[in-house]
């Protein structure tokens, strides 16, 4: 209950902010027994120098020599800074990604309509806020705020909302408010929320939102972590972000499933001249990369397009896994290709590294290194035995390959990529299913695909064997 300080029950609840150095103490000296079991909801806080290191420690310190286990849940576990919640949290055991979950119904699918404002994001000073790089809100709402700027955004927002519930992200208090009056300009209901917001104002919102009376909430910094309205269909990005945790928060808010709700509308506002390696928009949260089924068809290619890489049958749910929270920035520039056990990436002529998903459906995977030296006997190893978080691994697989990372020949901004797949190319498909070939051509396959599904065929021995079979 809020405002509760009870200490003498065997479950305590508490927040950060209220676990003072002293406040800490009290709770450990409070009960005879040792605090053994610590729950930490997210996770992607508890970070070196960061109060959650300070409360953890002193709970393992008071424990003695018995073990205390720490159980860490974020549904965001990536930051833009060097901070890493591994260093207080080593092990993970269990990992989903987004295209997973909507796969299997636990959220919602997602729908995006990038909105381009005449806003140059570029000039817009950058600050750290916990550690983690983001535009400075002053200077990101200095650019948003107008009343030219907010209606030409609400005029086009409006023709794609409809009648959905609608969340909107302000970059200030002043600029939601601008934003609530343009859609209420336009015969929107729509009302603003913030912390200057007194709890029974908000409570009394929050009831006429979920019914119905108020269809468009504008809100500034309030209703990123922890706020549950499943009925949300409609998420407008109108505070641009470079901070990945930052925009996955606000995406949750509306990935729950709801009855009658198909999916979510996500408008990404973007800038004049769209930088896709600095903000955050959709297509990098949610990237895909075929994994099909059948093992046979590797690339898939009657489903999926590299040159397309915005969320395809994500928002149909047929069978892709996604790759951008493997690479939420696009700092890789390994050309990974989904197979149905992981992925698999050339590094050079001669060696592949290999991403191998956990049997066990723990979402965790392991790697390791194939090697085939011309004359040589082929060799293969582990770079990670270890399942671990699949960015963790790809980091991993990055660190112990980039002396043999070749990028004309493996990266994947290389022009060659897109142009037609060669008759050399389509012979050798041939070779490995009487009917590729065909397929490819009038199919129009790249010369990536093709590379791929040869790759594919060439590795498929090794792919499915582990350096211990």
């Amino acid at each position: 209950m809020e405002g509760s300080h009870t200490l003498h029950t065997p479950v305590v609840v508490a927040t950060v902010q209220s676990l003072t150095a002293e406040a800490t103490q009290g709770l450990l000296a409070a009960n005879a027994t040792p605090i053994l079991t610590v729950l930490v909801d997210e996770a992607h806080h508890a970070v070196p120098g960061s109060a959650y290191e300070r409360i953890l420690a002193a709970i393992e310190q008071a424990a003695s020599a018995q073990p205390v286990a720490i159980i860490g849940l974020t549904a965001t576990p990536y930051r833009n800074d060097e901070r890493s919640m591994l260093s207080l949290l080593p092990t993970c055991t269990f990992a989903r990604t987004i295209p997973e979950m909507v796969q299997k119904g636990y959220l919602a699918p997602l729908t995006w309509k990038p909105l381009q404002l005449d806003l140059d994001l570029a000039q817009v000073a950058t600050t750290r806020q916990s550690g983690e790089l983001d535009y400075a809100e002053t200077a990101l709402a200095g650019q948003l705020l107008g009343e030219t700027i907010s209606a030409r955004l609400v005029e086009h927002t409006t023709a794609l909302i409809e009648q959905r519930p609608t969340l909107v992200f302000a970059a200030s208090v002043q600029h939601a408010v601008y934003l609530s009056a343009a859609f209420c300009a336009r015969g929107f209901s729509s009302a603003v929320v913030s912390g200057r917001t007194d709890r029974r104002q908000r409570d009394e919102l929050f009831a006429r939102w979920k019914s119905g009376a108020v269809q468009v909430v504008c809100n500034c910094a309030l209703l990123t972590e922890g706020y549950d309205f499943p009925g949300i269909s409609a998420l407008v990005i109108a505070r641009p972000t470079l901070s990945p945790g930052l925009y996955m928060q606000m995406l949750g808010r509306g990935m729950r499933r709801a009855v009658g709700k198909t999916d979510c509308l996500v408008i990404d506002v973007l800038g004049n001249q769209p930088d896709p390696h600095r903000q955050i928009i959709l297509p990098h949260v949610v990237g895909i990369e075929a994994a099909p089924e059948d093992e046979m068809s590797v690339a898939g290619h009657s489903t999926s397009r590299r040159s397309d890489p915005v969320l395809r049958s994500i928002l149909g749910g047929q069978g892709e896994m996604g790759l951008a929270l493997l690479d939420p920035l696009g700092r890789s520039h390994y050309r990974w290709t989904a197979y149905s056990q992981g992925y698999f990436a050339r590094i050079n002529a001669h060696v592949i590294a290999i991403l191998e998903r956990d049997p066990k459906k723990s979402g965790l995977y392991r790697s390791r290194q194939y090697t085939k030296q011309p004359g040589c006997t082929p060799k293969q190893h582990w770079i990670e035995r270890r399942y671990l978080p699949l960015r963790q691994q790809v980091t991993l697989v990055q660190e112990a390959t980039k002396g043999l990372f070749r990028e004309a020949f493996a990266g994947k901004t290389s022009a060659w990529l897109d142009e037609p797949a060669t008759e050399k190319q389509l012979e050798m498909l041939a070779r490995y299913h009487k009917h590729l070939s065909e397929r490819a051509r009038t199919g129009g396959w790249t010369k990536r695909e093709a590379s791929e599904t040869i790759t594919f065929y060439q590795l498929r021995s090794i792919l499915f064997r582990t350096p211990d079979q």
